[in-house]
Formats: C-alpha cells, structure tokens, sequence
C-alpha cells in the first residue's frame, strides 16, 4: 500500500472531503472544515493512493512533541474508504503515524474487522429511523412515554434558537462547558451553519427558553450534538420533546440518530429509552500513550 503523510497545508482539501463524502462510514467530523474548526488546523493526513482512503491525524504539542489526540467535539475518526474496505488498512495506516504518542477514536464501522480485534470499545447509542412512526413509538420505554405526556402538559412551543441564544443558554446551564471550550464550540456552530449542516431547536414556554438541542445534519445520520436544559426544563422533561420532534420528523427514511455516547449509565438510559441500541467504535492508543497514562496516575 502507497500511503502518504500530508501536513494540512500540503492536503489537497477537495480531494479529501471528496473521500470522506463517499466513505461508506462517512462522518461529518472528517471533513476537512470541520477538522479545521476543531483542531484550528492542527492536523495532519494519511492517504491512500490518489485519496482512496484517508484518516485525519489531529494533534497537540507538547515539549517540541506531536501527541495525536481526539479533539473536543470530535467522536470518531480513524480511516475512511471508498467502495470496499482495503484490507489491512489500519495496520497500514498505524506503520505510518510518526509519533509514538497517540489514542484515537476510531469510526464504529470499523469494528467489524479482524486487525481492530482487541482494541478497547467504547458505547455509541443509535437509533435507525427507517422504520414508521408508529413502530418507533412503540419502542419508546414506559417511563418515556409518562415525561413526554408531562412535556406536554404545559404545552411549549417547540421552535427554533439562534447561535447566540443557544450559546448564552448551553453556557448557563452547563457545568462541562467553561474557558476555551465555549469559544470553540461557538465556533464550530458557525461552521456548522455555513455549511448547512446545524438544526438549532428549543423547547419555549411563552418567552422563556426550557431546553435546547444542536443537531448535526450530514447525509444520512442526525447527530444529537450538543443539548442543555434549565431546571424549569429538567422539571418538566423538556429534552424529550426535542427528541420526539426528529423521530416524527424522519421516521421511515434511512437516516440514523446518532445520541454520540454515553458512557455515563444515566444519560445512556436517556438514550435507551427511546429505542436505541449500542454501536460501539474502537480507540487506537500506542504503547507510547498507554505508558504516558500509567505514569499520569
């Protein structure tokens, strides 16, 4: 296999994104803007052939030392391929990563390969739409059914929330999302909206916004992206309404609700409840990385 290591400057952008968008296991968060957004272009690239396959390699440096990192708002990477997947192409791809330093989320269709067997997983909850509204509904836990009937008993107004609004509210009512973090994610927003890929919905009663959801739109997949609720929101089981509203919304197409997560039980309870399953995806790390976190705790 002819693989080349590309810094972001010499990556020939077109032909990458090019790649990404007719990757059988395309995902939004390869493509090269949104790398861009993420990593403020710290990233670099392996490509197959005449861009055959790719995978993005953003990093960190620390000391003079590139440490290959999963950014901040960025779940899965790994490679991406057209057509059939290339056999031994990780190992390929891995020989290749100059530095001994790196843990990477991999994409979940991976996990189908012999070369990814033993790599550690980590939960991805998923729920396939292309099935009728009612099926979907049925599927919906008896305790969901009972918050979203409380939802609505105040009956909200379900509409649409603006960046900036968005922003002040996730800020507000998140304790995760604090210093650089904010900047970033307000950021990527924008990238998302110029690329015609955000749905920004919120749940309203008269003025006052009770929870709010950003939704990633790409091809086939709704990724559940970021979310934030007041405790007036959390009282009342707002959240749900903004996922019932995608349900009705694309119920019996082929797109796929990504909940992106969790390992945290509670939330992926959240996510279980409306029907969703686990579609885990691998970590790379190096035994460079793996001796760094021993040494770390």
């Amino acid at each position: 296999m002819k693989i080349r290591k590309l810094a972001n400057a010499k990556i020939d952008k077109t032909a990458w994104d090019e790649c990404i968008s007719r990757a059988e296991n395309r995902r939004v968060y390869a493509l090269s803007w949104y790398l861009d957004s993420v990593t403020g272009k710290r990233w670099d690239g392996l490509v197959l052939d005449d861009y055959r396959a790719v995978m993005p390699l953003p990093y960190v440096k620390k000391a003079g030392i590139r440490f290959y990192m999963q950014p901040w708002f960025c779940q899965q990477l790994g490679p991406f391929w057209i057509h059939s997947y290339p056999t031994g192409l990780l190992d390929a791809m891995e020989k290749n990563i100059s530095s001994p330093f790196y843990e990477l989320n991999l994409n979940s269709n991976t996990r189908f390969f012999p070369e990814y067997k033993g790599l550690e997983l980590k939960p991805n909850m998923v729920l396939p739409l292309n099935k009728k509204k009612e099926t979907l509904y049925a599927a919906l836990k008896t305790n969901h059914r009972r918050n979203l009937k409380k939802a609505k008993k105040i009956k909200p107004e379900i509409k649409h929330v603006g960046i900036e609004t968005y922003m002040a509210f996730k800020t507000e009512n998140s304790k995760i999302l604090e210093g650089k973090k904010t900047g970033k994610l307000e950021n990527i927003l924008q990238k998302l909206h110029a690329n015609n890929a955000l749905i920004l919905r919120g749940v309203w009663l008269k003025d006052e916004l009770l929870a709010a959801v950003c939704w990633i739109k790409d091809f086939n997949r709704l990724v559940y992206f970021q979310a934030a609720s007041s405790e007036k929101g959390k009282k009342y089981a707002s959240a749900f309404l903004l996922v019932e509203e995608m349900i009705e919304t694309y119920a019996n197409t082929h797109t796929t609700l990504d909940f992106e997560g969790s390992q945290n039980q509670g939330i992926q309870r959240f996510y279980r409840g409306f029907g969703a399953t686990n579609e885990s995806y691998p970590v790379l790390l190096s035994k460079g990385m793996r001796l760094v976190k021993y040494i770390r705790k």
